[in-house]
C-alpha cells in the first residue's frame, strides 16, 4: 500500500537537516538500538513507513532493565496498553501515561504532576526550578492526625424480646444486609483489578463502558483468560455485548462460580446482536477459525443502523454444548438461530475466513428447503480451504506464499535470540504441533464411535478452535461443484496480488453461479484481520454498504417473495450448460 509514495518519500526525507540524537533510540524497525548513522539517513525514515513495526523487540529492549521506564509521549494508553501485554514484562516494570485518557475524568495538571512525581519516585533527576520557574512554592503546615471514629462501647446481652425493641435492630439488619453483598462487592472489586491491569487505565468505574476505554478483541482475550484463571468462569468474548461494564459483567458471571447454584448444561447463544437497531433485514455474520465474532464490532458499527446486525459465534465458547465438529451441523444450527429472529427469508448472511465454508453449507442447505437469500457476502476465504473445487495454479501460488509468510514470522522470532531460547522455540513449536494432530486424530475417532455408541466429549478435546479445523479438513475434502449460488467473494487486495493475477477467473470454480469479486485495503498478512480495524474497516464498510445497495428490492418490505437470483437462475444456468 506504501510502496507507490516511497520514492517521493525519499525525496522529501533527503531536504531534512538531520542532527545527532542526543539519547539513544530504540528502533521499531529493526527492534534494537538504532546506531547514530542510520538515524541520520534518509533511507531509514523511508524504512520507517515501509518495513513491519517490530514492537514486541523494541519493548523486550528496554525491559532488558527494570529500572528504566516506558514514558507514552501523547493522549490515551494505546503503547502502555500493548507493552503489558508482552510477555518479558516483569512485575518491577513502571509504565507511564504522559496524558491522561479521554474516559478519564482528571484535570491535565494534575494528571501530568502525578506522572513526573512517579518518575521522581523511581530516581528520575528533577530540575526542581524548571518545574517551577513559573509557580513559587511556600511551606505551608500539615493538618493534625484525624484518629479514625469507631464505636468501641459494649452493649448489655439482650434476649429476643428486648432486641426487637432496640432501636440499633435496624442498624443491624442494615449492616447483615451489607455483609450478605460483600461477596459481590469483592468479586466487582476483583473485576475492576483486572481491568485496570489489562486496559491501562488506573481509574475505572463500575459503568464504564470496555469498548469506551479502548477495549479491543486482542484485550478481551487476555482478560478472559485472566478470569478463567484467577475466577474459573469460561465466557465466548461476545459476552462483552451483553454485559460490557464490571457491574453488568459481575453480575453474569455471579451465578456461574456461586457453590450453592447448580450447573446446567443449557443450549449456547451462538448468536449474538452486535448491533440491534434498523428496520431492514438483518445481517447475520459467520465466526472466523477461532469462534468470536467480537472483532466485528467496529464493522458492524461502520455499517450503521439501517439494519442490525448479528455475529454466529462457535457452539461451545462458553463450555454448556461440546463444540460441533462438522460442517453441515454448524449450517443446521445456524440456520436454526437464523430462523429465532427472522422466521422467513430472504436471508442476508455472510462469513469472516472459516465462515465462508460455513456460508457455502448454509446457502446450499436453503437452497434444498427452497427458502429465499441474496448472494452470500464472504470476506477473505483462502483458495487452501476451496482447493477441491479451484484451479491448482491459484492454490499452488498462495500455498507458496503462505510458506513464505510463516517462515518469516518464525525467522523474525529467533532473530536476535541466543541459542539456547531459539532451541527452545522450536521445541514449543513443534511439541504443539504434534499435540493438535493427536486431538484431530482423536477428535476423528471420536466421531467415528458415535455412531455405534453415545460417548461424551473428553475435557482435553472439548477445544472450539481444535474442533473448527477437524471440521474444517473433513469438509474441505469433500468438496464438489455443486454450488449453484452467485456469491460477493471480497479479497485482501495486497494478498491477492501476490498469487493471483485475475481473481474472478482464479475464483470462478468456487459456484457455478457468479462471482462477484471486491478488493479491499489491509496489511497482506494472512488471516490477520486487520480489515476489520482501522484504518482498514472504512473500506471493508464501502464494500459492503454497496453490496446491500445492490440487492433486489421489493415494493413490500413485509414479503418474503423477493426476487433473488441465487436459487432460481443459477439453477437455470447449470441446465442450460449440461
Amino acid at each position: 500500500m506504501m510502496d507507490p509514495v516511497l520514492e517521493k518519500y525519499r525525496e522529501f526525507a533527503s531536504t531534512m537537516d538531520y542532527k545527532s540524537p542526543e539519547i539513544p533510540i530504540i528502533s521499531t524497525v529493526r527492534g534494537n538500538w538504532a546506531s547514530e548513522e542510520e538515524v541520520v539517513s534518509p533511507d531509514y525514515w523511508v524504512e520507517n513507513i515501509r518495513k513491519p513495526v517490530r514492537f514486541a523487540e523494541a519493548v523486550e529492549k528496554l525491559f532488558s532493565k527494570s529500572e528504566w521506564i516506558l514514558l507514552e509521549v501523547g493522549p490515551g494508553n494505546t503503547l502502555t496498553t500493548l507493552a503489558k501485554q508482552h510477555p518479558g514484562i516483569s512485575p518491577e516494570q513502571v509504565l507511564l501515561q504522559s496524558l491522561r485518557h479521554p474516559k478519564l475524568e482528571e484535570n491535565d495538571n494534575v494528571f501530568a504532576l502525578n506522572t513526573f512525581a512517579r518518575m521522581w519516585s523511581c530516581g528520575y533527576p528533577v530540575k526542581w526550578d524548571v518545574l517551577y520557574k513559573d509557580n513559587p512554592v511556600y511551606k505551608i503546615p500539615l493538618p493534625t492526625y484525624a484518629f479514625q471514629r469507631v464505636r468501641c462501647w459494649i452493649d448489655p446481652v439482650m434476649n429476643a424480646s428486648e432486641m426487637a425493641k432496640s432501636p440499633n435492630t435496624v442498624e443491624a439488619e442494615g449492616y447483615a444486609e451489607q455483609e450478605g453483598n460483600s461477596e459481590s462487592k469483592d468479586l466487582r472489586s476483583e473485576m475492576r483489578e483486572i481491568w485496570q491491569e489489562f486496559l491501562g487505565i488506573e481509574k475505572i468505574e463500575d459503568d464504564d463502558n470496555f469498548f469506551d476505554l479502548g477495549g479491543n478483541s486482542l484485550v478481551a482475550v487476555q482478560l478472559f483468560d485472566e478470569l478463567k484463571y484467577k475466577l474459573g468462569v469460561v465466557l465466548p468474548l461476545s459476552s462483552l455485548f451483553e454485559a460490557p461494564t464490571i457491574k453488568e459483567i459481575t453480575e453474569l458471571i455471579e451465578p456461574k462460580i456461586s457453590s450453592e447454584s447448580e450447573v446446567k448444561k443449557e443450549r449456547s447463544n451462538v448468536l449474538v446482536k452486535i448491533q440491534g437497531e434498523g428496520k431492514g433485514r438483518p445481517f447475520f455474520c459467520i465466526h472466523g477459525h477461532f469462534g468470536n465474532v467480537l472483532f466485528f464490532r467496529e464493522l458492524a458499527m461502520k455499517l450503521g443502523k439501517d439494519r442490525p446486525f448479528y455475529g454466529l459465534q462457535s457452539v461451545g465458547l462458553s463450555g454448556n454444548e461440546e463444540p460441533i465438529i462438522s460442517i453441515d451441523k454448524m449450517a443446521d444450527r445456524y440456520i436454526s438461530e437464523m430462523k429465532a429472529i427472522q422466521p422467513e427469508g430472504p436471508y442476508h448472511f455472510g462469513g469472516y475466513c472459516y465462515g465462508a465454508m460455513v456460508s457455502r453449507a448454509m446457502a446450499q442447505k436453503l437452497e434444498e428447503i427452497e427458502e429465499l437469500y441474496t448472494p452470500p457476502i464472504m470476506i477473505d476465504p483462502q483458495p487452501n480451504a476451496f482447493r477441491k473445487v479451484l484451479n491448482n495454479t491459484v492454490t499452488d501460488a498462495f500455498r507458496k506464499v503462505a510458506n513464505n509468510q510463516r517462515i518469516e514470522v518464525h525467522q523474525s522470532n529467533l532473530k536476535d535470540n541466543n541459542f539456547s531460547k531459539k532451541i527452545g522455540y522450536l521445541l514449543k513449536k513443534s511439541k504443539d504441533r504434534s499435540i493438535n494432530i493427536a486431538k484431530e486424530k482423536s477428535l476423528f475417532a471420536l466421531d467415528e464411535l458415535r455412531k455405534w455408541i453415545d460417548i461424551p466429549m473428553p475435557s482435553t478435546l472439548n477445544e472450539v478452535d481444535i474442533c473448527n479445523m477437524m471440521a474444517h479438513k473433513r469438509y474441505s475434502r469433500n468438496l464438489e461443484r455443486n454450488f449453484n449460488s452467485d456469491v460477493e467473494l471480497i479479497l485482501s487486495k495486497s494478498l491477492t496480488a501476490k498469487f493471483s493475477k485475475d481473481p474472478e477467473k482464479d475464483w470462478s470454480g468456487f459456484t457455478n453461479g457468479k462471482v462477484n469479486v471486491h478488493l479491499v485495503e489491509d496489511d497482506g498478512v494472512i488471516m490477520s484481520g486487520v480489515m476489520f480495524d482501522e484504518p482498514y474497516v472504512d473500506g471493508l464498510a464501502n464494500i459492503i454498504r454497496a453490496i446491500w445497495a445492490n440487492e433486489p428490492k421489493s415494493s413490500d418490505s413485509s414479503t418474503s417473495k423477493l426476487p433473488t437470483p441465487v436459487v432460481k437462475q443459477s439453477k437455470q444456468a447449470v441446465a442450460a450448460s449440461v
